[in-house]
């Protein structure tokens, strides 16, 4: 399991949105932390929230970054330290916070990965094709082939083993995995970023 099915295992939705003081209505019902809500729109599901006005929707490792205005590899940080999870955790009380990371290169290497991991998994719900007539998409595809691979390196980075830590990290960086990766989530948010403000001058 990764450290990622862990935390989502471990902690609900509604409790971390409660735990990181979001108020909490009727119906798990509270204001959306993705827009200026000025009602609340945004429903609170155990594995999953949801917006009603601006339909922006994910897990709870997803709301905590945006809580926080942060990464997914911080948010996973601050999940495992709040709730006291470790990768093999059954339950947030079973095991001590895991430790934050010391080196600067392998804290690049987790930043990335569990940025890209995340990304592939939204990529894989959002664009999997409907029915079989339709054109497979290639974000689809780019989920299929990479995650895997990506998931198996993000979990080794949550292993205690300090040296087959330090291994996968030199082989990611000297081979320029990490660097090619960043550089394409940075294009990516760019991207992103042209889009929202094109809806925005269009609206």
């Amino acid at each position: 399991m990764s450290i990622f099915e862990t935390i989502k295992a471990a902690v609900s939705v509604p409790q971390a949105a409660a735990y990181y003081g979001m108020k909490i209505q009727r119906n798990n019902m509270t204001r959306c932390c993705f827009h200026d809500d000025h009602h609340p729109s945004m429903k609170l599901n155990d594995t999953y929230f949801y917006c009603f006005a601006c339909l922006e929707h994910g897990d709870v490792i997803d709301l905590v970054a945006q809580l926080h205005r942060e990464s997914h590899y911080a948010a996973v940080q601050r999940i495992t330290r709040d709730f006291g999870i470790g990768p093999n955790s059954p339950a947030p009380a079973a095991t001590k916070p895991y430790s934050p990371y010391r080196d600067s290169d392998e804290a690049l290497c987790m930043s990335v990965l569990t940025d890209y991991e995340q990304l592939l998994k939204r990529w894989k719900q959002d664009y999997a094709p409907v029915t079989a007539d339709k054109p497979i998409h290639d974000r689809f595809v780019e989920a299929c082939q990479m995650l895997p691979s990506i998931t198996a390196m993000t979990n080794i980075l949550f292993l205690p083993d300090a040296d087959l830590r330090a291994r996968l990290v030199r082989k990611v960086m000297q081979d320029n995995t990490i660097l090619r990766l960043k550089e394409r989530l940075d294009m990516l948010r760019e991207e992103e970023a042209d889009d929202h403000e094109s809806t925005a001058a269009a609206a």
